[in-house]
């Protein structure tokens, strides 16, 4: 539902997201998937703690993760909300609360076997409500060139903008940039993806299953795309958000499915289960995730490892995905009070944490001289100046860009309006105010696209995780395992330090354990 609104308000740029993704997919497939695969891991972030014999790291990777994936989860579950809310009787809470409970219970009962089920059947739902919407609105416009030629109109139709300029909202570049990092890191180093792809028998089979993950999520991004310029050509006189006839952009795909075809027998019902399967894919699969990296990077690091049952594990973690699932659905409450649409809220939340996280997972791989205190450090610098971006430029009210002229022409004699000045105010082609420009009441870096928060993160991560590495002496070779360094790195590293590496196979029994180890034993391991 993010993605139509976007394209409605603010036109076609968002097509360009299309090459990020595919090269994300195929980036994490080709980086991360081969050597996460051989490791096999109950849990990603196990591997800096065997990287850096430290669980420092560790514990931080596994915090961000969490953050992120509480955050994330919060606004896939408010998306369909907003639909059910704009079409039905039900208040916002109610279907916050029964979305929010059925998706918790079935993730806690059913666990992964569950979730990848579950998972299938709502893919092959997504993709009949977006067929259905696009060829019907196609269809009553007139066709897919009528669709081009509106959008042209109103000043929709520009994909590739190759601007450079940071505070312009959307460019080809930033658009690229981040989608092609954030679904790297989704499809890679991220403990739901992992969870998937280790699950396979052979590495071949998860390259398989990727392609065929990159062919089928293109389509279907394509798909949700094109119905934002559908849509958008069926209210090229009548603009609902403008008109006020709805109050938030992520309204309008909801509403132009029960003005323009809720006469069509089932199709709402079929709109809605689209909408709520995107959503209790992202919760299921994430409150899975977040039960098992709670336990695994968590529990197990404390003195009950050991100590706890195969059943007493089960029992635990069914525990962690109710309750992840109750917060969750209480920050759902706080997010409808916010103003941004879905999809940009998803972004912000989402640059704050993955960037730094997928900056320090390839420094960790291609370069063997970072250290723990570097990796650290880089994952704080990062979260720590996309945070402060992000958060800051929403507690200073830095309001959001204006949406792309539409008209309101059509809709006087029907349109039930907003009072005169909200709706004023929404005429966003003409400037009601003193066009001198005065001064920002907050710092113009505020300004910036919010798609800049990711490279920032990227590179303020991999810098200071280099620079603090190196100040602090690098990583020592005694300590280095080649199993634990991409093969490329490797290679090159022995070349230029003409050292021989140890081939044994890594083992988190190598690593000391102040819990459990005595002094003599902590000894011999270092």
């Amino acid at each position: 539902m993010g993605n139509p609104a976007e394209v409605y308000a603010y036109g076609s740029q968002w097509f360009a997201t299309t090459f990020g993704v595919a090269l994300g997919i195929f980036s994490a497939m080709l980086i991360f998937v081969p050597f996460f695969h051989k490791l096999q891991l109950s849990s990603i972030f196990e591997y800096f703690e065997m990287r850096y014999r430290s669980k420092s790291v560790r514990i931080l990777g596994s915090v961000s993760f969490i953050l992120q994936q509480v955050l994330y989860m919060t606004v896939a579950l408010y998306a369909p909300v907003i639909a059910v809310s704009s079409v039905t009787p039900f208040h916002e809470w109610t279907a916050i609360l029964v979305a929010g409970s059925i998706c918790t219970v079935y993730t806690a009962i059913g666990a992964l076997k569950g979730v990848i089920w579950t998972d299938v059947l709502q893919v092959f739902i997504m993709f009949a409500g977006l067929l259905l919407i696009n060829i019907y609105g196609t269809v009553v416009v007139g066709g897919a060139s009528k669709v081009w030629d509106i959008a042209s109109q109103y000043q929709r139709d520009q994909i590739f903008n190759f601007s450079s300029d940071v505070y312009e909202r959307h460019t080809f570049w930033k658009l690229v940039v981040h989608f092609w990092i954030s679904w790297m890191v989704a499809h890679g180093c991220n403990p739901p993806a992992a969870q998937r792809y280790c699950s396979l028998k052979k590495v071949s089979t998860a390259f398989k299953a990727y392609l065929w993950n990159a062919i089928l999520t293109i389509i279907l991004w394509v798909l949700a795309t094109f119905s934002g310029l559908v849509v958008f050509a069926n209210y090229a006189d009548c603009d609902p958000l403008k008109a006020g006839i709805i109050t938030k952009q992520d309204q309008i795909i909801p509403y132009y499915v029960l003005d323009e075809l809720g006469h069509v027998h089932g199709f709402p019902g079929i709109f809605l289960a689209c909408l709520f399967s995107g959503a209790l894919s992202t919760l299921s699969s994430g409150l899975n995730s977040l039960a098992a990296v709670t336990y695994v990077d968590g529990v197990m690091l404390t003195s009950w490892k050991g100590r706890i049952t195969e059943f007493q594990a089960i029992v635990l973690t069914k525990f962690f995905a109710l309750g992840y699932g109750i917060i969750v659905i209480a920050l759902s409450f706080v997010l409808s009070k916010m103003e941004l649409g879905v999809t940009t809220i998803a972004t912000i939340f989402a640059s704050m944490t993955q960037s730094p996280l997928a900056a320090v997972f390839i420094a960790s791989m291609y370069l063997p001289f970072v250290n723990k205190y570097g990796a650290f450090m880089g994952l704080l610098v990062g979260m720590g100046m996309t945070g402060w971006l992000g958060i800051g430029a929403r507690v200073h009210g830095v309001p959001p860009e204006p949406p792309l002229p539409s008209s309101v022409g059509g809709c006087f004699h029907n349109a039930t309006l907003v009072p005169s000045a909200a709706f004023y105010s929404n005429l966003t082609s003409f400037t009601l105010s003193d066009p001198t420009p005065t001064q920002s009441p907050y710092p113009h870096v505020y300004d910036m696209s919010y798609l800049m928060l990711t490279p920032i993160g990227f590179s303020s991560a991999l810098v200071t995780c280099i620079v603090v590495s190196l100040v602090t002496g690098g990583y020592s070779l005694a300590h280095l395992d080649d199993t634990l360094i991409a093969p490329t790195a490797l290679r090159w590293y022995k070349k230029l330090r003409g050292v021989a590496l140890s081939t044994r196979k890594p083992s988190l029994k190598d690593i000391p354990n102040p819990l459990t180890d005595s002094f003599d034993d902590r000894e011999k391991k270092s």
